[in-house]
């Protein structure tokens, strides 16, 4: 009779610990939150944090004024820092003519953004 007694309340634990399991499993769920948990970790390392962003920027105007002063063709353009410069930004590359804007006349016309992809 003395052994029943004890079964009660471990049971009862046991119950308690997989009701709480199961509830935090469906609030997880609900909030969307499971799948962050899972993914959330390579996403945050993967991503470009906001000063890294800025140094970028900085660094494609640099390059967009060294080759507005040297380029002096289309095939120059598109070898050019300001073309070829890139992070990647979780799974794709961000480039230098997505964030600056740069063009440069030469004798056949106007170079941009445009120009560095064709």
């Amino acid at each position: 009779m003395a052994k029943k007694g004890m079964e009660l309340p471990m049971n009862i634990i046991a119950i308690a610990i997989i009701v709480i399991l199961v509830l935090t499993l469906v609030i997880l769920f609900a909030t969307g939150m499971l799948t962050k948990l899972f993914k959330g970790t390579q996403q945050v390392s993967e991503a470009i944090t906001p000063e890294e962003l800025t140094a970028f920027k900085v660094g494609c105007q640099q390059a967009c004024f060294t080759a507005q002063q040297l380029v002096k063709s289309k095939e120059e353009w598109q070898n050019s820092e300001y073309c070829t410069k890139n992070i990647m930004n979780g799974s794709s590359k961000l480039y230098c003519y997505n964030v600056t804007t740069c063009t440069k006349t030469i004798s056949t016309g106007e170079l941009g953004p445009r120009n560095c992809t064709s």
